[in-house]
């Protein structure tokens, strides 16, 4: 038997702030996951770049050595990663050629791969919640942790539209039949749903953001004091391991959640229940995994991949218990699997501001597209951020202008909910200022 090393998955993360293209045309809008992979090719022959600048992949500290002895290797590969493991080469009767693993993961077990954060531009040009209740980070599993997942797609369902929800802008949902939206607010602070029309629909949401310490900050937040709070956790089948509560006479802005007395119950790797309401119609509800040593603020996600799951399109060995990746009788070689995390970019409006202060009007062929607020222009409808796409949408959502677009500066969010970054620009044609 040749022992060799040979990939055991890939990762691919497709975030649309890199993959949208200079005439609008993005990778997400490819329905097929192989198309969508020869299409990753040909961006890394272009040397674009990808998620990767601004992510590290790495085993966690407190598992490297252990996977190290395992014969587990892990690469960067394009927009991505890969995982090698040490295996025997076997040729069957038939001439068919495979490897065995000389050491997998039990299957109640999972790999763990840390998404390290190299700064903080992933917050900035990714969509996500600005203000979160809990510190938690993305899980992205080929398990069933709170919703099913649908292949090659590392991510959890998005939830249904709630009217009770209050959703920051770029925040997803889905409506009753099914299709995605953005949320945002125009310029009377209203929301306004926007359809997703991609061709992938299934993007990292709120849903994936589970992992969290055993004692956290929980932020409260609602349109009205809350002096009261209960907090309770429940398991899968619904029985209540804590019970916290919280009393205080001016409103509460946040509380510590301490679970650690429960650290026995919280050490597996699946989803718990928190519920916390209070006085004033305050609800929150959110599905949690507790774990001190595989949490870290510095990660922006944490990828946990079993060998067998439910669904076996996930799987990372076949039913003979060797490797996916193979070479059948015929010569014809099956790749290891790849798995995607498509995530949206940030949802932002564009203030514009005159760079010597002066008081920026409204030229009229920009009227479908700004509108005129305390001196500043800001752009009627949001735009999905883009490394190398920058016009501006007009409110019909029909027309699109080529304006000034910001870096990757201060994210701000006003009173009327809505995000925004800040452009500085000089009197001209298209900026003219009041004398």
């Amino acid at each position: 038997m040749d022992l060799l090393y040979k990939t055991l998955f890939e990762i691919k993360l497709l975030n649309e702030y890199f993959v949208t293209e200079e005439d609008g045309a993005s990778l997400l809008d490819e329905p097929d996951h192989f198309q969508r992979l020869d299409r990753l090719q040909e961006a890394f022959a272009l040397d674009r770049e990808t998620m990767n600048r601004d992510i590290e992949f790495r085993f966690p500290d407190t598992l490297a050595e252990e996977y190290e002895r395992a014969g587990f290797k892990l690469l960067p590969s394009y927009s991505g990663c890969r995982v090698l493991l040490r295996v025997a080469r076997v040729t069957l009767p038939d001439g068919s050629e495979v490897f065995k693993p000389l050491f997998l993961m039990p299957p109640s077990q999972g790999i763990f791969i840390a998404m390290e954060k190299k700064n903080n531009l992933p917050d900035t040009y990714s969509n996500g919640r600005l203000r979160a209740a809990t510190p938690a980070v993305y899980i992205f599993s080929n398990e069933d942790l709170g919703t099913t997942r649908r292949f090659p797609f590392l991510v959890n369902t998005v939830t249904t539209f709630s009217n009770t929800t209050i959703y920051e802008q770029g925040e997803l949902s889905t409506d009753a039949g099914g299709l995605l939206h953005a949320n945002y607010y125009d310029g009377n602070g209203n929301p306004v749903l926007l359809e997703i029309k991609t061709a992938v629909k299934d993007f990292a949401n709120e849903n994936d953001r589970m992992l969290v310490p055993l004692a956290f900050r929980f932020s409260v937040q609602h349109p009205f004091p809350v002096n009261q709070l209960e907090a309770v956790l429940k398991d899968e089948s619904d029985n209540i391991i804590r019970q916290l509560t919280f009393t205080a006479p001016d409103p509460i802005t946040n509380v510590q959640l301490d679970f650690t007395g429960n650290a026995a119950q919280l050490s597996q790797f699946v989803p718990f229940k928190l519920t916390v309401t209070g006085d004033n119609g305050f609800i929150y509800t959110k599905q949690v995994i507790f774990s001190n040593t595989l949490y870290s603020s510095a990660n922006w996600g944490l990828i946990h991949l079993k060998p067998l799951v439910t669904d076996a399109a996930f799987n990372l060995v076949a039913p003979d218990g060797f490797l996916v990746r193979r070479r059948d009788a015929a010569g014809i070689w099956t790749d290891a699997p790849v798995f995607e995390i498509p995530v949206k970019s940030r949802l932002a409006h564009f203030r514009y501001l005159n760079n010597r202060g002066k008081k920026l009007l409204l030229e009229p062929g920009l009227v479908t597209y700004l509108q005129p607020e305390n001196g500043a222009l800001i752009s009627l409808k949001p735009v999905s951020l883009a490394r190398n796409y920058f016009p501006l949408t007009d409110i019909a959502g029909t027309s699109t202008r080529y304006l000034p677009n910001p870096g990757t500066g201060d994210i701000k969010l006003d009173r009327k909910h809505r995000i925004y970054f800040d452009l500085y620009v000089p009197e001209a044609e298209l900026f003219p200022v009041q004398h």
